[in-house]
């Protein structure tokens, strides 16, 4: 499985968190020898306020993103973000 895509999308993200929480192992395929974890993360880029889940690898670099919401205010997201399983 490869990383983030060549926009930064999940690199952008992962910066602009001002919360996250541990969902959990991914339990997909990746490289030999390799763990990843789901994370939820809550932040504001590029003027939008989003929830988001990332896979996350063992060094705690960001290599997917596996959905996003984008949301129309910090509460919004906030909600989201305690909802999100």
């Amino acid at each position: 499985m490869t990383g983030a895509g060549d926009d930064g999308e999940a690199d952008g993200l992962w910066d602009a968190r001002i919360a996250e929480r541990w969902l959990g192992g991914f339990e997909g395929e990746v490289d030999e020898g390799e763990e990843w974890d789901r994370i939820i993360i809550l932040g504001q880029w590029q003027g939008c306020w989003f929830a988001a889940a990332l896979l996350v690898d063992g060094n705690g670099a960001p290599r997917l993103v596996a959905g996003r919401r984008n949301l129309g205010s910090e509460g919004a997201a906030w909600m989201a973000y305690r909802q999100w399983r």
